[in-house]
């Protein structure tokens, strides 16, 4: 399931999140209003959060999706990403 979902962001490219949501493999980027208005705080009134592809982290992610399907158990999977000293997101 989060594979088809991975690969829809991957083949979209760029889409918009309703909040600022931490995703292993992508980074967010504010979305401000483009007729300027501003928020309570007089800050830039933030409409969404874009996605970008995070190369480092997708390849980690293409890496655990191959493991996976060569059978790989997720147990063994946290160990080789823990010895590699891949940070958990």
């Amino acid at each position: 399931m989060y594979y088809s979902w991975s690969k829809a962001f991957l083949e979209a490219g760029k889409q918009r999140l309703a909040g600022d949501t931490k995703l292993y493999g992508y980074h967010t980027k504010s979305v401000p209003d483009p007729s300027g208005r501003q928020d309570e705080r007089g800050q830039p009134l933030i409409l969404g959060y874009e996605i970008e592809i995070a190369q480092d982290e997708a390849e980690v992610l293409r890496e655990i999706f191959t493991w996976f399907t060569e059978g790989v158990s997720l147990r063994c999977i946290a160990l080789r990403l823990n010895e590699r000293g891949v940070p958990h997101p």
